[in-house]
């Protein structure tokens, strides 16, 4: 399972695998949200729906 993650001090937010989620954040602190939850593919269109490629 991969995870849309946003973070409180990044304009962006970090699609991550469920292991390095675990690695990389503490699930009870509030310093992350979880914005979408699901396959890599499903993940990747959900972020580059939302946040589009700035150029």
């Amino acid at each position: 399972m991969y995870y849309v993650i946003r973070e409180e001090n990044v304009p962006r937010a970090t699609v991550m695998h469920e292991d390095d989620y675990f690695k990389f954040f503490n699930p009870l602190r509030r310093d992350h949200r979880i914005e979408y939850s699901g396959s890599q593919n499903n993940c990747y269109r959900y972020f580059y729906g939302k946040y589009p490629r700035i150029q």
